[in-house]
């Protein structure tokens, strides 16, 4: 067919023209700037990719500094709630007790934004004290917390909290 035929020498003739443009710009640019050009492009990918292993890194650096920021606490409420278990069982009030300690942990740091401590209670996790006072009584369905608090583990993972990006 006749439109086939224009087609095809369309794009003969537009290749051709565009191979004649690249050869005169091959003819223009000097020896330097041809050997550069492929360095710069090295480098500047060379200059990402250690941007970006630097970046991970940090971040990394970042998030251990807050596991280990997390399990101090955890290792602080930890001792409060068997100093509790001692002090409350005399005394008659456990869980306040514990409330009372991350009210007052969470008074001078601030920058905490959960902490919820369980008991285990006919095979469920009762939360006995939090950070979110409406949270206290309420049951934790997650297995996972259940396998942790009966290992006696602290246990860490990200998460949003009231949408910001949070290690919980």
């Amino acid at each position: 067919s006749p439109h086939t035929d224009d087609g095809a020498a369309q794009r003969r003739s537009f290749l051709a023209r565009l191979s004649l443009s690249l050869r005169r710009l091959d003819a223009a640019l000097p020896i330097g700037i041809k050997l550069a050009l492929p360095l710069e492009f090295l480098a500047v990918g060379g200059g990402g990719i250690l941007a970006l292993t630097f970046y991970r890194s940090e971040a990394n650096h970042i998030r251990d500094d807050y596991e280990g920021r997390a399990f101090l606490i955890g290792q602080d409420v930890r001792g409060s709630v068997a100093a509790q278990r001692v002090n409350g069982a005399l005394l008659g009030d456990y869980s306040g007790g514990v409330q009372r300690h991350i009210d007052a942990l969470i008074a001078i740091q601030p920058s905490i934004l959960r902490i919820n401590v369980y008991q285990v209670r006919d095979g469920e996790l009762m939360t006995i004290a939090s950070t979110d006072h409406g949270a206290i009584g309420s049951v934790n369905t997650d297995a996972g917390d259940l396998h942790a608090v009966e290992d006696s583990h602290i246990v860490s993972h990200e998460d949003d909290v009231n949408d910001v990006p949070a290690l919980e």
